[in-house]
This record gives C-alpha cells, structure tokens and sequence, in this order.
C-alpha cells in the first residue's frame, strides 16, 4: 500500500488532522489524553504526516529544533517526539525519508553549526532506526559515548525532562502517568532478542514496559547516513 508523506508546521495542521492523530496514538499507547497529547504538539514546530491513498492519516513524528551549547560549542538540536505508524502500514519508509531530507534542510540552513537528533525511546522498533541508518549514535552496545556527546546527551537531558532525567542511567524515567506502549506492540519476544541491537535496548531500559525512555543522540551528516538510507532518499520523489 502506498504511502505518501508531507511535512507541516504544527501551526497549520487542520482539526481534523489533530484528531487523527491522537485516535492513533490513543489506538498504540496507553495514557494518551487529549490535555497532554495537545500540549505537547504546542510546543513542536513541524509534523511529518503519512497518507494513505484516500488522503487519510496513517503516521506522523513531530519535531522540534532548538540550539544548545556545551563546553561553549553551540549546536543545532531536532527532537523527535510523538511517533507512530498505523501497524497496516509497519514497514514503510515514508516517514525515515521524509524526516532525513527535513534535516537535510536544516543542515543547509544551519551550516554553521553540527546538527544532532535527539530522540528519546520507549519501544525497541523506535531504537532500531538508529543501526539501521547511521554508523554513529549513541548509546550502542560495545561502543563508548566520547565526551562531548556525553555531556551532550545528558545536557540535553536534563534540559527537556529536569524532573525525570537519570543521568547515571541515560534514562527518562515514567512518572506513572505518561504513555507507554500497548503490550502487542512493545512485547520483546525470545526471537526479538536473538538481535543484538534489540537485547542491547532492553539491557539499557529494562523498564521500558513501563514507559521509561532511553535517551539516544546521532549526529547528522551525510558520512554519518547508512548507504541503504542514503540510496533510498534520493531515489524516491520528494515529499
């Protein structure tokens, strides 16, 4: 099935999209309310929205880009946060294409400074992105985070959740009231774990389940993108 994506400012998204993505994310997560799910897109600058052929909403990420400086180096941040797909439509790569050439138009823009995507997760599909299209990302099993990312990672952290970041554990932990994944959907299976990117997800945030979030951060640049992303974002016609 087809799937076509757009990218929106948040601003201008029609009440009937709002809708649709909150029966979506009520639909996948648990502790959705309508309050928190708003005020939570408020606070986004894009949405990256997925059709299908009839023009429904299928998917959507919001984004938001910030700076933040460590050690007197200031950087250009993208945080990713509300993301779901429609499980008939798993599989896609709509949404990772669509999200690359955004922060590729960023990078343009903000050439001057390195540009990071900052993402926090609570589900192992969300975690396999990473391997899947970049070398470099943090954190990663067998791989130590070098210190400016480190300190990165958790300044970012502790900027967005001060309440809820463990930063001896690089872990956003649930106050009991957010979302977290339906069980169908975030079940780690003995056959899941046989992959060594998923065991290593599990191992970092074993209260996932729960709703803890790993705190995870990939610099962006085209060296850093894995060829079977790169061959598939400028093969594809644009959003």
């Amino acid at each position: 099935m087809r799937v076509c994506s757009h990218l929106k400012e948040a601003t201008q998204l029609t009440a009937m999209e709002i809708q649709r993505m909150l029966e979506l994310m009520q639909r996948h997560y648990h502790g959705v309310t309508e309050d928190s799910f708003l005020q939570d897109l408020q606070g986004k600058d894009w949405v990256i929205l997925l059709h299908d052929q009839a023009r429904e909403v299928v998917g959507f990420s919001t984004q938001k880009q910030f700076t933040h400086s460590v050690h007197g180096r200031s950087c250009t941040i993208v945080f990713s946060g509300d993301t779901i797909i429609d499980k008939a439509y798993w599989g896609t790569l709509a949404l990772p294409i669509a999200f690359v050439r955004m922060m590729l138009d960023i990078q343009q823009r903000s050439s001057q400074q390195d540009l990071y995507w900052f993402l926090i997760s609570k589900g192992y599909r969300t975690y396999r992105y990473l391997p899947v299209f970049f070398h470099r990302f943090y954190p990663r099993c067998g791989t130590a985070i070098p210190a400016f990312e480190r300190d990165l990672l958790h300044g970012l952290g502790e900027r967005m959740f001060p309440q809820r970041y463990d930063s001896q554990a690089g872990i956003i932990r649930t106050d009991g009231q957010g979302q977290r994944l339906r069980q169908e959907l975030g079940e780690v299976t003995p056959s899941r774990l046989k992959n060594g990117d998923v065991a290593f997800f599990v191992q970092a945030n074993p209260r996932h389940a729960q709703g803890d979030e790993l705190a995870c951060l990939a610099p962006f640049d085209q060296n850093n993108l894995t060829d079977f992303l790169l061959k598939r974002v400028y093969s594809c016609t644009p959003y």
